[in-house]
């Protein structure tokens, strides 16, 4: 819900949002919309969704910095752009006034570190960054939740994969969020009136015509979220 809801607000003010299977390290990527053409943001779909919503953002400050800082090196860039989405999604004051917060650092468990996440619908790892910039936790403590966070995930992976090969996810919902919500909607319009036709609209989803009425009742679904 968390993502939809995200990705609907940045769409809201004329991006892109697009969710495509890529390679494994490669988490996202964006678009500047230079030629007249929206910028756009890619995410990576066999990521958990808080680890696409961290990618929105960190892809966004790409965006909103274009060449100012271009200057700089590649890793500082990065660090930037994560500090950023970090910042943004996991305010200061919001995280120091947590009482999840004030029950992990008493207990310091995986229970109380998974609400902390769950409270700001960001990773476990982001969580664990933003303490660590503000001296919550100590950086051998980071470390060491880190290397165990990324088995852990991991195995989870490997688990999603399988169901994702099996079926689990129906062809209609991949192929929405593949092309994205705004688009899609455009793409319906576009055969609607007249501009393409219904196997342009079939080529554009990577599906066969049969599941176009299923995509589109997976595209109203989508667009009945209230951003309140």
């Amino acid at each position: 819900v968390a993502l939809k809801f995200w990705i609907a607000l940045v769409e809201q003010h004329g991006l892109l949002v697009f969710q495509y299977s890529l390679p494994e390290k490669e988490r996202g990527f964006c678009l500047s919309g230079n030629e007249g053409l929206p910028p756009a943001i890619v995410m990576n779909s066999g990521e958990y969704p808080a680890g696409r919503i961290f990618t929105i953002f960190h892809e966004l400050c790409h965006l909103l910095l274009k060449e100012k800082f271009y200057s700089i090196s590649h890793t500082k860039l990065e660090e930037y752009c994560n500090h950023f989405a970090g910042a943004f999604l996991v305010q200061k004051e919001a995280l120091i006034g947590s009482r999840n917060r004030e029950k992990f650092l008493i207990e310091l468990s995986d229970f109380w570190l998974n609400r902390l996440a769950g409270e700001f619908q960001v990773s476990q790892d982001a969580v664990l960054r933003r303490m660590l910039i503000f001296k919550d936790i100590t950086p051998s403590f980071y470390s060491k939740k880190i290397a165990e966070l990324k088995k852990i995930q991991q195995k989870r992976k490997d688990a999603s994969e399988a169901e994702e090969s099996s079926g689990f996810i129906a062809p209609a919902r991949k192929a929405l969020m593949n092309v994205g919500v705004t688009m899609a909607s455009k793409l319906f319009q576009a055969r609607d009136s007249g501009v393409i036709s219904t196997a342009t609209l079939v080529r554009s989803f990577d599906t066969t015509s049969h599941s176009l009425k299923k995509v589109s009742t997976e595209l109203v679904s989508a667009k009945s979220l209230k951003l309140e």
